[in-house]
């Protein structure tokens, strides 16, 4: 039996054809497979490159390629200038019951309360802002990062209320309480934050996460049963303030009105005494000038005449009507009514 040599030819050609569009085939899958390694990575990313699950390499901000799976697996993290949030409810209290009232008894075993160190009981919650410090640490624990933050936000929260009384983490004086223990209570306030941020690094450094607390917002508020009570003290407090600042503005003008009473009736009394000092020595002067004039018995005659006439002057100047009688000897002198001495 012959075979046909046109047969065998179109059999061979279709198998060439068939290898060839396998080889394309397997061509365009391979230059896919290649092209698939390219990864584009965002600004504040990092591209880290796995080859068969070991670390190899980090790569920053651009394209980066890498042989594809199964030989090489790139995985973008956050980088260091990224800032990521996790909100925080670890003492926060759980959803109360329905119907339950708000004035149920306080059961600190039940959770979601911290002691501060004067035995006060505070609700805490809030919001950790953190980012990426070693890539290669993180990618290792982001798995377990979120109960790491949990968990050392707790202890670090009560670590830090239980150094400070209670209005060291809430207001609970009067905004007009200026005194020294408000002042310590604010700056206590202030640095609460920053406590709780550097035991949390401190922890997360520890424990190894690649991670770095940036920062730390709280949200602290007292139970229900007790708010009430401190809203009421914060009122009474407020009121005693405002009386006292009334009663301190009325002492002040009552200490301004005394000064003033008290610098004219000293003015006054310096006044009179000067005037009396000066009448006084006046007096003096004139008996001393009456002394010295009655040295000598002519000028004491002399001096003698003198205040008689001056006596006479006053005497006459309040008499009227005055007659006169000129006769020898002796001279009579005949003074008719008067006028009353005044």
């Amino acid at each position: 039996m012959r075979k046909d040599p046109a047969g065998r030819r179109a059999i061979e050609q279709s198998v060439g054809l068939a290898f060839r569009f396998l080889f394309i085939g397997v061509g365009v899958l391979a230059l896919a497979w290649l092209a698939s390694g390219f990864v584009s990575v965002e600004p504040g990313s990092r591209a880290v490159v796995l080859r068969f699950g070991k670390i190899d390499r980090i790569s920053t901000t651009g394209l980066v390629w890498a042989w594809p799976r199964p030989v090489e697996e790139v995985v973008v993290l956050p980088g260091p200038e990224r800032q990521l949030t996790h909100q925080i409810n670890a003492l926060t209290l759980a959803t109360r019951p329905e119907g339950q009232p708000l004035w149920t008894a306080l059961d600190l075993r039940e959770g979601g309360y911290a002691l501060s160190g004067d035995g006060g009981a505070v609700h805490v919650g809030g919001v950790v802002t953190y980012h990426v410090s070693d890539v290669a640490t993180y990618l290792l624990a982001r798995e377990r990062l979120l109960p790491a933050l949990e968990r050392t936000f707790c202890a670090s929260a009560i670590a830090a209320l239980a150094g400070r009384p209670l209005d060291g983490v809430l207001a609970t004086r009067s905004a007009t309480d200026t005194g020294g223990a408000a002042a310590v209570s604010a700056a206590q306030r202030d640095g609460l934050r920053g406590d709780i941020r550097a035991q949390m690094n401190q922890r997360l450094k520890s424990l190894g996460m690649g991670i770095e607390i940036s920062r730390v917002d709280l949200t602290a508020q007292l139970p229900s049963r007790a708010k009430p009570a401190f809203d009421l003290v914060l009122a009474a407090e407020a009121e005693a303030a405002r009386v006292v600042a009334a009663a301190r503005t009325s002492a002040e003008q009552y200490r301004q009105q005394g000064e003033h009473d008290t610098v004219e009736i000293r003015q006054g009394a310096e006044a009179k005494a000067k005037e009396r000092l000066s009448e006084a020595r006046v007096v003096t002067d004139r008996i001393t000038a009456l002394a010295e004039e009655s040295a000598t018995p002519e000028r004491r005659a002399l001096m003698l005449t003198r205040i008689y006439r001056d006596r006479m002057e006053e005497i006459l100047r309040d008499v009227t009507p005055v007659t006169l009688v000129d006769g020898r000897e002796p001279v009579r002198l005949i003074i008719s009514g008067g006028a009353e001495r005044k």
